[in-house]
């Protein structure tokens, strides 16, 4: 009896025990929602290429958030494809005490026919991947077998205009088990190579016999015109050979294959492009707005965003980002950042400048429209992504006036797939964080007001037209010039040469004009026509004599033209090459 009451109770205070526990684990879960925003789970699709030749495969990728059971339905690729593999791995992550996961399957398909080939959406847990589509084309004609191990190589074009970035694919197909091997890397004294993304493997059949594949990309940028030669790349490796099958221990047999060289005739930049050339494939110039308060008021920011996007162009291709003078208001421009990344099969630059635009009066404050000139070299034609003027309301601090508190510009020459300017959150209920967060934004923002009306008393305003950047030191134009690599000599002179809203540190055109020595600016002006001028006009210049000219010319630092008031005040810069 008293054994039974024991039990009874243990079994009560057991359940208050539970009870509590799933109290305090549904608090927990509540609290945990409160701190993070709901994450909905998703599926995504994607193809490592987007195009292929028949007789190869392609791998299909589904991703999806989260742990749970189930596999993507590939019943809807059976009329177009057929499945030869699969494989999935999950990855799971703890992050600042939040716990991630996802999923993500492989399946490798051949296509059965050529043409562009739907992949319908797939289900999966659930969740919904958003349909593609794949091209497949017809086998190339002198994509026949050659051996064990043969390359194969192709260019996006064979007559790029000079600085347009073009695609350079190696591929390298192999019939047998390879143990280890080594595949050169093109270099081109002319011109900028870059890898873009990583290899690529898949399988293709050449002559009926199946081959393993590896793709590797490059984005080689002509730095003159004239003729380049891409050089004959070679691949060495140790293959496992038929005798030492089911050895352990086997040193295999040696392997070898070598591609062609490829000659491409780099056009100049036409007459009737702008300057600076920018020959792209698209070009994105963006601007957004956000004032401190709404309406703006005199004397407090407005921060001005501009973001260039093109691809095809590196970050260093792109000119600085400026703004005009824009009546009565101060400009105080930020650092501006720049990054080159892999996107579409291409390099995509980005430059981003914020500003800081400080109405001093009452009105209406116009903005004026901004322009970017442009090489579309898909249409081979010249264009122009322009961010229209916009005109805001200013009002005093007891005025009353509206202005939107955030607005986004776009421009004409959106790059495909990119809509980071044009997407909207959708309006949902995220409880009390809006308040929360909004609070917290109009403190931030209270912060940065004090701390720039302090700024302010300390520090004259920024002359945006006429600001300049003085370079450190001309060390690097010192070992160009001693190198005589005129390429980066050019490289080197943009570099030293100051920066202005008007001149773009990367044109030598520009850094002529700001050149006051008449001897270094004509030797500038030569070394641009000895690089980008057409070939009849290139050969009209010698290159030994060009570098003498040069060395010659810059013997001394350089002198540019709002030199001459600084050097009397600080007594001159010290020579760049001093006379021995």
């Amino acid at each position: 009896m008293r054994w039974q009451v024991a039990i009874r109770q243990s079994r009560a205070f057991s359940s208050r025990v539970a009870m509590i526990g799933r109290a305090l684990l549904v608090g927990l879960l509540l609290l945990l929602g409160l701190q993070s925003p709901q994450v909905n789970a998703a599926a995504r699709a994607f193809l490592d290429r987007d195009s292929i030749a028949l007789g190869e495969t392609v791998t299909l990728n589904v991703e999806v958030d989260g742990i749970g059971t189930g596999e993507p339905d590939l019943s809807a690729l059976a009329g177009n494809f057929r499945v030869l593999g699969s494989s999935s791995s999950t990855q799971v992550s703890l992050v600042n005490g939040q716990q991630s996961a996802r999923t993500l399957w492989g399946v490798v398909l051949e296509p059965l026919h050529e043409g562009v080939l739907g992949i319908p959406a797939l289900s999966v847990r659930g969740e919904t991947t958003a349909p593609m589509t794949l091209t497949v084309r017809s086998p190339a004609a002198t994509s026949a077998a050659q051996g064990d191990v043969f390359i194969e190589v192709e260019t996006s074009s064979t007559q790029p205009y000079v600085q347009q970035q073009i695609v350079y694919s190696i591929r390298l197909f192999y019939a047998v088990t390879l143990l280890d091997g080594q595949l050169d890397d093109p270099r081109i004294d002319a011109a900028e190579v870059r890898r873009i993304g990583s290899d690529a493997t898949y399988q293709s059949e050449r002559n009926g016999r199946r081959y393993n594949v590896i793709e590797r990309r490059y984005a080689i940028t002509p730095q003159r015109s004239g003729e380049l030669t891409l050089p004959a790349l070679r691949f060495r490796g140790r293959a496992l050979s038929d005798a030492g099958r089911g050895r352990m221990f086997d040193p295999g047999r040696a392997v070898s294959a070598q591609a062609d060289a490829t000659t491409l005739q780099v056009r100049p930049a036409p007459s009737s492009a702008a300057n600076p050339w920018l020959p792209a494939q698209a070009l994105q110039y963006t601007a957004q707005l956000s004032a401190a308060s709404s309406p703006a008021k005199v004397g407090e920011p407005i921060t001005l965003t501009l973001r260039l996007q093109a691809q095809g162009l590196a970050a260093e291709q792109l000119p600085e980002l400026v703004l005009p003078t824009i009546d009565g208001v101060d400009v105080y421009p930020d650092q501006e950042s720049a990054q080159s990344l892999d996107g579409s099969g291409l390099i995509v630059g980005e430059r981003v400048r914020r500003f800081a635009v400080v109405p001093k009066q009452a009105g209406p404050l116009a903005i004026p429209a901004l322009q970017m000139h442009w090489w579309d070299v898909s249409k081979d034609a010249a264009a122009t992504a322009e961010i229209p003027a916009r005109q805001i309301a200013v009002v005093a601090s007891d005025g009353s006036t509206s202005v939107p508190q955030d607005s986004t510009i776009p421009a004409a020459g959106a790059l495909p797939g990119d809509s980071r300017a044009s997407e909207e959150a959708p309006n949902r209920d995220d409880g009390p964080w809006p308040l929360l967060s909004a609070l917290l934004a109009a403190l931030w923002l209270a912060t940065l007001a004090w701390v720039w009306r302090l700024r302010r008393r300390q520090m004259p305003p920024v002359a945006v037209s006429g600001a300049h950047t003085r370079p450190v030191d001309g060390r690097e134009l010192q070992r160009a010039l001693q190198g005589g690599d005129l390429p980066a000599i050019a490289t080197a002179l943009r570099t030293v040469a100051p920066t202005t809203q008007a001149q773009r540190r990367w044109s030598l055109q520009a850094v002529a004009d700001s050149l006051q020595d008449a001897a270094q600016s004509a030797a500038v002006r030569k070394l641009e026509r000895r690089l980008y001028a057409p070939r009849d006009a290139q050969e009209a210049i010698q290159a030994a004599e060009l570098r003498d000219e040069l060395r010659t010319a810059f013997r001394q630092s350089p002198r540019w033209q709002e030199d001459n008031a600084a050097d009397a005040a600080r007594g001159g810069l010290p020579p760049l090459y001093p006379p021995r």
